[in-house]
């Protein structure tokens, strides 16, 4: 390699090394959303996003929450860093982009179950209408045939207008069929690389497919009328009755022709959910963002709880390290009655109760409010310290009385297993000077 290629070489990694080291993977999100912070409940779940969401040049994987089957919200996680988009206006985009993204699979998951309706937008309905536009097309020599075989001016009249009926449908056919392909890429190239113009995008694409099914639809509707006025002209002709039915059955419609009214049918259907699925993602944005900004506010106030706090630990001179850990500290019933501070501690008591209940109830704002408040008094009442003339004990009066007598029996086992033998030599003699004072009152006269 020479030096130029190396030059290029190194370039190319200088340009694009940074952005691939610094991104997360989904499973990184994922885990700072869920276990690195404090933003879900018990009861909830996610799903793993298998994609990032793009939004004017920038990547995020959007984590949806959920209750049960329940959307609850979203979590935007910025791909370079593990960090949530706070921007409204921003995770507004975010939000529905990730919304129609899972709404759609959703949706499909549905369909697929329900055998009343079918997916329109698959390459197995671009060869329907492919077949039918080319079935129409075709069936203008069969009406070619009619006309040149009664040679009618009425009849002739009538397979003309027939005849142009037909290479509209066939071309709208066509146009359905380009409409429906435009759709599948459209949805492949939204499934892959998500973003809000491309979410829009692929909304008019299924809407444009509908609108030619329905026209085509209309189309076929009349052009029925016309087959019954041209069957009507053959049955009057002179032609001979095996003619007769023979052209007749010319006039009928190719067979894909018939099942346009089952496809209109499917696609009513379909429409309506696709509509709804729509609808549903722009009407629950709000109360989406709303959650997000609570969950947001929901784990500030549980690390003014109860996490690592080191305005407490700086304040304290690194004596405790959490707002739970003073309090609890400062209300212990071996601690409570010694503060000097002790119209403080009610006040803190009530704080720190309200900040908690308040937390509980969700308002976090006000768990955040009064979580500083008690911590405020908790750090006053521990720096003013303890009553100097009596010091709280360190253990139990009760406790310490029993330590004692443990203590005298101890040294008392010990001073008799020490002196163990003087004991046994001072009982023994004792016993030898009785047995001598016995055998001496026996000998006596």
């Amino acid at each position: 390699m020479n030096l130029t290629k190396k030059t290029l070489f190194l370039a190319v990694l200088l340009l694009f090394f940074p952005i691939y080291a610094n991104s997360i993977s989904a499973n990184n999100a994922v885990s700072f959303v869920t276990q690195e912070n404090h933003f879900l409940f018990e009861d909830e779940d996610y799903q793993l996003p298998v994609v990032e969401i793009t939004h004017e040049g920038k990547k995020y994987w959007v984590i949806p929450i959920l209750s049960g089957n329940t959307l609850v919200t979203f979590f935007p996680v910025k791909s370079e860093a593990k960090e949530l988009s706070l921007s409204k206006p921003l995770n507004r985009q975010l939000f529905k982009t990730a919304d129609t993204l899972r709404s759609l699979s959703v949706e499909k998951e549905r369909i697929s179950k329900n055998q009343q309706v079918d997916w329109l937008f698959a390459s197995n309905y671009v060869l329907i209408f492919e077949e039918l536009s080319r079935g129409l097309e075709n069936e203008i020599f069969e009406m070619n045939i009619i006309e040149s075989t009664l040679n009618n001016a009425d009849v002739s009249s009538q397979v003309n207008r027939m005849n142009s009926s037909l290479s509209a449908m066939s071309l709208k056919s066509g146009g359905l069929t380009q409409s429906i392909t435009e759709a599948i890429a459209a949805e492949a190239a939204f499934a892959s690389a998500p973003d809000a113009l491309s979410a829009a995008k692929l909304k008019d694409e299924f809407d444009d497919a509908f609108e030619e099914l329905f026209s085509l639809n209309a189309d076929a509707l009349s052009y029925r009328d016309e087959i019954q006025k041209l069957k009507q002209l053959i049955s009057v002709s002179d032609a001979d009755a095996a003619t007769k039915d023979y052209l007749v059955s010319l006039a009928d419609p190719p067979a894909e022709f018939n099942n346009i009214g089952r496809y209109v049918t499917n696609a009513l259907s379909l429409q309506q959910a696709i509509n709804g699925m729509y609808a549903n993602v722009d009407s629950r944005a709000d109360s989406l963002l709303a959650e997000f900004e609570s969950r947001v506010e929901r784990d500030k106030a549980f690390r003014l709880l109860y996490s690592e706090n080191t305005s407490i630990s700086r304040r304290t001179e690194g004596e405790f390290s959490s707002l739970q850990q003073i309090v609890n500290f400062i209300l212990d019933e071996n601690n409570r009655p010694y503060w000097k501070n002790k119209e403080l501690i009610s006040a803190m008591e009530s704080k720190w109760s309200q900040a908690v209940r308040n937390f509980n109830e969700r308002n976090y704002a006000l768990a955040e409010t009064f979580a500083e408040k008690a911590a405020d008094d908790a750090v006053a009442i521990f720096n003013q310290g303890f009553i100097e003339a009596a010091q709280p004990p360190l253990l139990p009066q009760e406790l310490i009385f029993q330590l004692v007598i443990a203590l005298l029996a101890l040294l008392a086992i010990l001073y008799l297993y020490n002196n163990r033998g003087k004991i046994i030599k001072f009982v023994k003699q004792g016993s030898e000077e009785e047995e001598v004072e016995l055998s001496a009152w026996k000998d006596k006269p």
